[in-house]
């Protein structure tokens, strides 16, 4: 027994073709979601490095002393590691939202043929197609 589609049904699977294979994959709205909010909360660590002794107690909350000198190098330096937000990778996030929400207008996509030309095509018309089977037909029978 054959399975009936309906035609929204068929517009949906044809607009969204890998939707299936997406959620086979794993990949639904949750976990687009969740994804899009590690890209907001991101932070990449940077590394600082500072001449001489610091004291760790005088530096901000994200910031940590990673490597000191020693006493067998006083004079060494001090590596200290921050973990700081990148802004770059977060406003990605925040356009990719507004794109999947549909908050910006649809983008136009132009198409033409050789050198911004026509595009060329070989399409007949149901009134040609009808006009060249009668002629046919004509020459056949003779009419």
């Amino acid at each position: 027994m054959e399975k009936k589609i309906t035609s929204e049904q068929l517009a949906k699977d044809l607009l969204n073709p890998f939707k299936d294979v997406l959620l086979k994959g794993g990949i639904d709205d949750d976990y687009l979601i969740k994804q899009l909010k590690k890209e907001f909360e991101n932070e990449e660590p940077k590394v600082i490095k500072s001449s001489g002794k610091l004291d760790s107690r005088s530096l901000p909350k994200n910031y940590k002393v990673i490597a000191k000198p020693t006493k067998d190098n006083p004079y060494g330096d001090t590596i200290i590691e921050c973990r700081l937000h990148n802004l770059g990778i977060s406003q990605k996030a925040r356009m990719d939202v507004h794109k999947l929400r549909g908050d910006y207008p649809a983008e136009k996509h132009e198409h033409t043929g050789k050198d911004g030309g026509p595009i060329e095509h070989k399409h007949i018309l149901d009134e040609e197609i009808e006009k060249k089977i009668n002629a046919i037909y004509d020459k056949k029978t003779g009419s």
